[in-house]
């Protein structure tokens, strides 16, 4: 499933409370991660991710939305590899290392990001946007707020200076749900004394599949488990 551009000002749910504000006003933070999470479920709306996040500690009050509150919401809704790059500001900065790390991994075609842009054309204050593509020249940007070309589509020299937080999401190719007691989770695609088991999932718990590998026995899924790449055997899941 691909990303959606939702916009904040949709007549749906622009009026909608949103950290004092409404989600025209102040929702661009909720309507980003709603972009990203549309491709695990076409269900959502920036109204479910925005009643969840004003309700769970990510709505900063009379300013959108905290940079942990990005984070904590895309945890929340499956994302469990997200993470934020930058803790300082890389606003009137260029070349900037971890720009250039994030757009690579974007270029990959294994990641999906959120930019929080600082003043620009994008915005007078603060303003969250979803990077979808990146294709060595040219940034795909589904923008919650703006409908102009030049804020969709743009250079890294005409966008970087304009960064102040970077957030990465590796992508998903399904989400699972375990079928069996205590699935094992693996350091390595296969079975054996060198494949360390990390942990053991309850039945029922629900996760992402973000690679899948053909041992010669059984086919593996890798998962994000606290922040590391692991293996489960997809024999003990069911796709959801």
């Amino acid at each position: 499933m691909d990303y959606k551009n939702f916009k904040q000002t949709n007549s749906k749910w622009a009026r909608q409370d949103y950290s004092g504000e409404t989600i025209a006003a102040a929702g661009c933070g909720p309507t980003a991660v709603a972009d990203a999470v549309y491709h695990l479920d076409s269900s959502i709306t920036p109204a479910k991710t925005a009643k969840w996040m004003q309700a769970n500690g990510c709505a900063c009050n009379g300013s959108g939305t905290y940079y942990s509150g990005i984070i904590k919401a895309l945890k929340h809704y499956g994302y469990e590899g997200a993470t934020q790059l930058n803790w300082t500001s890389l606003y009137g900065k260029s070349n900037a290392a971890v720009v250039k790390d994030f757009l690579s991994k974007i270029k990959s075609g294994e990641y999906v990001g959120i930019a929080c842009m600082g003043k620009s054309i994008w915005t007078q204050s603060g303003h969250f946007v979803f990077i979808e593509k990146y294709d060595g020249k040219k940034i795909t940007i589904l923008d919650p707020y703006n409908t102009k070309s030049s804020c969709g589509n743009t250079t890294k020299a005409a966008w970087e200076k304009y960064v102040k937080y970077l957030f990465l999401i590796p992508k998903k190719l399904y989400m699972v749900k375990t079928t069996k007691k205590q699935v094992k989770v693996r350091v390595y695609h296969k079975i054996g004394k060198k494949s360390k088991i990390k942990a053991k999932l309850p039945k029922g718990t629900k996760i992402g599949i973000y690679k899948t590998y053909k041992g010669t026995k059984y086919k593996y899924g890798q998962i994000k488990y606290k922040g590391n790449n692991r293996w489960i055997v997809l024999k003990n899941t069911k796709k959801i």
